[in-house]
Parts: C-alpha cells; structure tokens; sequence
C-alpha cells in the first residue's frame, strides 16, 4: 500500500510534493513516525519519475564521501546526473542517531555532502530527518544554512513535522497493509481503552496490529502500556549487536523513569554532546542514575523509542 502522509509546517498542511520543492528541508518526528520509511517510498516515487534520489545515513556521511556509500547502479545514476541539468535529491537519514555516537556528525556529514556536489547545490533538493527532541533548532539551522545554502540569502531551511496518522488512514494501514479484518472493532476497542494516541504513528500502529491479533482485546491502558514497554525495550537497530540485554534496559528505564517523575524532569542529557544552561536545568543526568552502565550502554538505551524519552545533550 501507498500512503501520503501529509507535513504540517506551522499551522498548515503541506503535501510532500510541495515539500520537495524545497532546496533544503527538515522533517522531524519521533520513533515510529515513518520518517525513514518516508524517505524510500519517496525515492522510490521519485525514481520511478525519472528522477534521481539518494538516501543516505547521516551516521555513514559524516565519515565518508557520497559514492561510498552508493552501490553500483546508484553510483551509476549519481554520475550521469552529474553532466545532466536535471534536479536529484538526497535523503540525510536520522541525525538523531548518528549522534548518539559522534557529537559532531551532522556538520561532518553536511560538508561531505556540500564537497562532493560543490557545482551541483543550485539543483540539488536536500531532505534531513531528526527527531523532534533531538533537535536544535538555531545551531542545527544555522548549520546546515551556512554549509548548503551558504551565500544565498533568497533560500532558507525549511522545518516540517510529520503529521499524526488520521483514522481514514489508520484504518488503510491496519486493513490493507497488515490485513487486519475487523478493523472497526479494533479501533473502537483502542478509544475504550484510552488508548487512541497509540494510533497516531504508523510503528505503533503496526505494534497495536499485533497485540490486538494475539489477545484479541486491548486489555486496560495500564497493561498496554505495560505491554509497549516491554517491546520497545527489545527495539535495537538491526545493523548493530545490542550490549544492553531486555532485562537491564528494563531495569534502567525503570531507574531512569522513577527518578525523572520524582524530580518532575522529562528530559535526559545525552553523552558527548551540547547542552544550553537552561536545558541543564530541566534535565536529568542518566549516568549519576545509572552507575553501573557504560556511556555506550546509556546511550543505547536512550535510542529506545520510548514515548518518555526526551533526549537531550550535555
């Protein structure tokens, strides 16, 4: 199934069509949003148009050029745009991620980027996905203008969030994608239970699909979340081998969760990165809750995409 979320940018809809025309936009969304999921439908839609697209891990950018990390027929596609005049378009992939593990990866990846289509930036379209806690929204704006769109005063980076799945388009997704048959019963079972946010991100959905199919019920909204929980604490990026077992995530989530609602802090300072002051003031240091855990391990466990994670950096 093909599905065209629509983008809000500030109080309005925008279709993704409208954003592409951009000459570098932000899409911004929480885990399980889509937004990698995003950026290949719409390469694919793009390809399939004729056009050029690229999607490209900012994590590997920041340390390698574009051709590396093309293969074979993309690198072909990357050198006949080239010498043509038409517009290609490049997908940067989870800023977020790529800086759990390198503070200083977006600007390295923007420059790897900005080198290796020096000549070609007027017809290049730029697209970088973050999520919405993770970003900085003057230093990472200000960044990325002056290294793609430096010295063009007409062209300014545009920031967009991805819209909330509505329920014409939960009820496609439960039934045409994951053929879900009784979809009507599932969604008023979810409303029952208080529990209709969880419909608002296609991951979640997906999730609900599959906990609906097994208990045939939604159960209270104390053991969905329960429920959740403990699946997304067994979330880990397949091209990377965990060091943190479900057992001990669950244990230091609980640790970190415990502590935040006490001191009534949301937010976790993430390692090796910035943090403004009044940030600091508001969020909660994982490693004086966390001693026993390696800075490799907290930053693991905060790339779980648990809805009371906010990250930020220190």
């Amino acid at each position: 199934m093909t599905r065209d979320l629509p983008l809000f940018h500030l109080r309005d809809a925008v279709p993704w069509d409208r954003v592409l025309e951009e000459r570098c936009a932000v899409i911004l969304g929480e885990a399980g949003t889509g937004k990698t999921t995003e950026f290949f439908l719409r390469r694919e839609l793009l390809e399939r148009a004729g056009q050029p697209a690229f999607v490209l891990a900012v994590e590997e950018l920041a340390i390698k050029p574009v051709t590396a990390l093309l293969d074979s027929d993309e690198e072909e596609q990357f050198s006949a745009w080239g010498s043509a005049e038409t517009i290609a378009y490049f997908f940067l992939d989870a800023v977020d991620e790529a800086r759990l593990r390198n503070a200083k990866s977006l600007p390295s990846a923007l420059r790897n980027l900005e080198r290796d289509l020096r000549g070609k930036l007027a017809r290049s379209r730029v697209l970088i996905s973050c999520r919405g806690s993770d970003w900085r929204a003057q230093s990472d704006r200000r960044e990325i203008q002056s290294i793609l769109l430096k010295g063009d005063a007409q062209q300014e980076v545009k920031v967009f969030a991805l819209a909330p799945l509505v329920e014409e388009q939960v009820v496609l997704l439960a039934k045409h994608y994951y053929g879900l048959e009784d979809v009507e019963a599932f969604i008023r079972e979810t409303r029952r239970a208080g529990a209709y946010s969880y419909l608002e991100r296609p991951g979640d959905v997906a999730w609900l699909v599959s906990h609906w199919r097994e208990h045939r019920t939604i159960g209270t909204y104390t053991q969905l979340i329960a429920s959740n929980v403990d699946r997304k604490l067994r979330e880990r990026n397949r091209d990377r081998r965990p060091s943190l077992s479900p057992a001990k995530a669950k244990l230091a989530a609980t640790a970190l969760a415990g502590l935040g609602t006490l001191q009534r802090k949301a937010s976790f300072v993430i390692p090796d990165g910035e943090l403004d002051s009044e940030r600091a003031a508001t969020s909660l240091e994982p490693s004086a809750v966390l001693p026993d855990l390696t800075r490799g391990e907290i930053a693991e466990l905060l790339t779980l995409p648990l809805a009371w994670i906010s990250m930020h950096r220190n």
